[in-house]
């Protein structure tokens, strides 16, 4: 009886690896996605995503929101370029009715 308690707890072990390899790999495809929109938002300026630059504690419009883009912030002495700042980007909703 011994080794039939064995098989069948090494079949129980197989078949959780196999689930968690699924699950892993459906994670990784997901977030594989979305972090390639965050980087595109990061490596454009807040002009080039068709923002504004806004003072820190200025609201932005209603149809707008609030991300630290390149191009607002305060100019880097070492490149000469302006760093990440506030800046107020339509929203764009994904969704679909």
């Amino acid at each position: 009886m011994k080794s039939k308690k064995g098989a069948e707890l090494s079949i129980n072990v197989i078949i959780v690896a196999v689930i968690a390899l699924v699950v892993l790999a459906v994670l990784i495809f997901i977030f594989s996605g979305r972090s390639q929109v965050f980087v595109k938002s990061v490596s454009m300026s807040c002009i080039e995503q068709g923002g504004e630059c806004k003072p820190a504690n200025a609201p932005c419009p209603e149809n707008k929101y609030l991300v630290y883009a390149r191009g607002c912030g305060d100019v880097d002495k070492n490149t000469n370029e302006k760093g990440l700042g506030p800046c107020c980007i339509l929203y764009e909703s994904t969704k679909t009715t």
